[in-house]
């Protein structure tokens, strides 16, 4: 039977779905989504001095430094293994305005909380601060959690060289290049800790000018690597490591703010080794143990929300800020703790309501969270999940 270029098309999207819906990529997407939430509430409070709330977060942040590291190891897989990837047509015509556009609206959105706060609204609204402000865009990111935006889209354009590239290597070539790169991370670790004045004899220079974009085309190109392997590693292997990695960077911060006296972030660097090992360990551990469940369609829909949720979490945070919500959570007491864990869970709550009730607008779907509305309507918007609950017919 000869198929037909219809019947080729619908087999290549079938193909893309099912790459885009690998099922351990879900449980790590929900994973890196919780982590920078929590990431960017502790913020505040770890650099506030130390103490019990101190002590707790620093535990949680350290680990949860992965979440941008595996959100590029996914991303890489995902783009890597596509036929797509191989059109420079459907990269800039498909790809590139469904992180382009949200990246613009949630940029605009994002610099309101600075200047609708009672203190800056004393002389009124500073319609030409704020202009200022967006005409940044292009060449820098205006809040602090959108930075990964401006390396994300890079990896896309290059995208296509890069499939080329990893379809006609070796898996010899894959790992030497993967090894250039950990070289670089090796001495990205030993350069931050060499005091100033001999910094010029610990850097490598010809290694320096390889380290494309800050180190995160190699996360790009090692999650498409590990998810490839056919190679099992022993869970115990990969907990014992993780474990003590996770060790060293929880009390390598704890001394190191307590040396500076004031909160250091070295040991939580993702261009150095500690977070790189640990985000492979995590990447693996649920590669080979992630199990499929009945109630799967929940996980699902959380992990395809997490774009949205990456865009605006911090957004609500600032403005709790702001208006001094967020000062109520910032003691050194056991109910500091409790009430940082709530604040956490309050802007995950509303972030999945806000973007699923945005995936659920026609107009608005697209715009804020690069989802199309027919999928926002198969994955994770209202009538989704209406249709889940058997609240309405399919």
């Amino acid at each position: 039977m000869i198929k037909t270029k219809q019947d080729t098309s619908k087999t290549e999207r079938q193909l893309q779905n099912t790459q885009s819906r690998i099922a351990y990529f879900d449980g790590l997407r929900v994973l890196s989504m919780i982590g920078v939430i929590f990431m960017h509430v502790a913020a505040g409070p770890l650099r506030q001095g130390m103490g019990v709330t101190w002590h707790f977060l620093n535990v949680f942040v350290c680990f949860f430094f992965i979440a941008v590291p595996i959100f590029f190891m996914i991303s890489g897989t995902v783009l890597l293994n596509s036929q797509n990837t191989y059109s420079v047509k459907y990269t800039l015509k498909n790809r590139m305005p469904k992180l382009v556009i949200p990246l613009l609206i949630w940029s605009v959105i994002a610099v309101l909380p600075a200047y609708l706060n009672p203190e800056a609204l004393q002389n009124g609204f500073n319609i030409i601060g704020y202009l200022k402000s967006l005409a940044v865009i292009p060449s820098q990111n205006i809040v602090v959690h959108l930075w990964f935006m401006y390396f994300l889209i890079p990896l896309y354009l290059i995208s296509p060289f890069l499939k080329i590239l990893v379809d006609h290597m070796s898996d010899n070539a894959i790992r030497y290049l993967l090894l250039i790169w950990f070289l670089i991370m090796a001495m990205n670790t030993a350069v931050a800790f060499v005091p100033e004045h001999y910094r010029q004899y610990s850097e490598i220079d010809f290694l320096s000018k390889l380290n494309f974009l800050d180190g995160y085309l190699g996360y790009f190109i090692l999650g498409f690597y590990l998810n490839r392997t056919k190679r099992i590693f022993s869970n115990k292997i990969l907990i014992l490591v993780g474990t003590i990695d996770l060790l060293v960077i929880i009390i390598g911060t704890f001394v190191r703010s307590k040396m500076l006296g004031e909160f250091s972030q070295a040991f939580q660097s993702t261009t150095m080794l500690y977070i790189a090992v640990l985000s492979i360990v995590i990447f693996l551990l649920f590669k080979q143990n992630y199990k499929v469940r009945k109630a799967n369609w929940i996980i699902s829909y959380v992990a395809s929300l997490s774009f949205g949720v990456y865009l605006m979490h911090n957004i609500l945070i600032s403005t709790f800020s702001h208006f001094n919500i967020t000062s109520y959570f910032i003691n050194d007491t056991i109910p500091g703790v409790i009430g940082n864990s709530l604040l956490i869970v309050t802007v995950f709550i509303v972030c999945m309501i806000v973007i699923t009730t945005l995936a659920t607008i026609k107009p608005l779907c697209y715009i804020f969270t690069g989802v199309k509305y027919d999928v926002a309507c198969k994955t994770c918007n209202w009538i989704f999940l209406l249709r889940k609950l058997k609240l309405i017919k399919n």
